[in-house]
């Protein structure tokens, strides 16, 4: 009998023996990561668990999307594009009533209405806007922003932005 052939012999009896004893005591064979019976739901759940990393990434797309067009709306306020309850008007149209981006809007801001927390955040998001101003500017227009609100509360009584914009007809139809 040659060497290789010996080793051979030595491999197949040694697992033979593990095969033995891991049939007796599956948990050995679990902890040593060996439990190959239970490979179809290891698999299941890596391929539960690409589609929940898939579900992720659609999610983390569609948030930096919103966070974009938040900064834009916030350049153009800025720039005097924009009014105060525009602006409010458009953040509120990039937030899904029923997210966590709405709850937390309702935990953070303090005010009578959704309204009126949108505007709350507008002016937070200037004050932490340092484009090519300085600090001083965020805090400028964060001011000035904080009057005119100020202002539409003791004119009206309440914050009422502009509607959403109503979906434009069907292409095709």
């Amino acid at each position: 009998m040659t060497m290789l052939s010996r080793m051979l012999l030595a491999a197949l009896v040694v697992c033979g023996i593990l095969c033995a004893v891991f049939s007796f005591r599956p948990d050995w064979a679990e902890a040593a990561g060996l439990d190959l019976w239970q490979l179809p739901s290891l698999q299941a759940g890596v391929e539960a668990e690409v589609r929940r990393s898939d579900e992720l990434d659609a999610q983390l797309t569609e948030a930096q999307h919103r966070v974009g067009a938040k900064q834009q709306v916030v350049s153009d306020l800025i720039a005097g594009r924009l009014s105060l309850l525009e602006a409010a008007a458009r953040f509120r149209d990039l937030t899904p009533p029923s997210s966590d981006a709405a709850r937390y809007l309702r935990s953070v801001y303090a005010g009578a209405s959704d309204d009126e927390r949108f505007c709350r955040a507008v002016i937070q998001w200037v004050r932490g806007t340092r484009r090519s101003g300085s600090r001083a500017e965020a805090d400028r227009v964060a001011a000035r922003l904080e009057a005119e609100f100020q202002e539409y509360l003791r004119r009206d009584g309440r914050i009422a932005l502009p509607p959403a914009p109503s979906p434009g007809p069907a292409a095709g139809g």
